[in-house]
């Protein structure tokens, strides 16, 4: 499975379990259960603005075919052990 499909698997099963749904069984979840509390309910609804936020910068990222790029503080560290010593020659 991509990890896109992960993500949206994922953001489904948090969306059903927010809305009081079983997401295996489709079967509503009794109020008296903890995962019914507010507080887990505005955790999951939380988690779910996350996973959306990156499913989102995944489709971004397909549809312009950038690539990311990383830096390493290996890279940074070679960049100015090499830009230092050309400022003193």
């Amino acid at each position: 499975m991509k990890e896109i499909e992960k993500l949206r698997q994922a953001k489904l099963y948090i969306d059903k379990l927010t809305n009081g749904v079983n997401p295996f069984t489709g079967a509503c979840i009794s109020e008296d259960e903890i995962i019914r509390d507010s507080r887990i309910i505005s955790s999951f609804e939380y988690v779910s603005q996350v996973l959306d936020e990156n499913i989102k910068n995944i489709n971004t990222r397909k549809k312009s075919n950038n690539k990311a790029v990383y830096i390493t503080s290996a890279f940074l560290l070679q960049d100015f052990i090499e830009n230092s010593k050309a400022a003193y020659k």
